[in-house]
């Protein structure tokens, strides 16, 4: 069983929230985001450690894997682009493009991480 399967299927993980989206590489020198011509799945969940953590996979492999604590984690759909998702930790930004065929789907999943940012608390 892949470590996504894995993933997936563990019961002990109460909150658990996933989207098919892709990754989006941004360059801090030009300021120009482009598409990575791979897709996948954003996955959130509260860890272990009661904190909300935001998983990039494509393939059955991780590739991202951010942790969000409320103050200092920001979602928020692109202005530009409405299907895609800024991720802000710190200084760092990170880009999604959601996949799903239904763009409610897309709020919907910001919403849920949002929440579960807002319950955990992480001290």
């Amino acid at each position: 069983m892949s470590e996504y399967q894995q993933l997936m299927q563990n019961e002990d993980i109460q909150q658990k929230v996933e989207i098919r989206a892709g990754k989006m590489q941004y360059d801090q020198e030009t300021n120009k985001v482009t598409a990575i011509k791979q897709s996948g799945k954003l996955i959130a969940f509260v860890n272990e450690d009661n904190m909300v953590q935001l998983e990039w996979w494509s393939e059955n492999n991780k590739i991202d894997e951010l942790i969000c604590i409320q103050g200092m984690c920001q979602l928020e759909q692109s202005k530009q682009r409405d299907r895609v998702l800024i991720v802000t930790i710190e200084d760092a930004h990170y880009f999604y493009w959601f996949q799903s065929p239904k763009k409610e789907k897309d709020q919907e999943f910001i919403s849920k991480v949002q929440k579960m940012i807002e319950e955990t608390n992480f001290e």
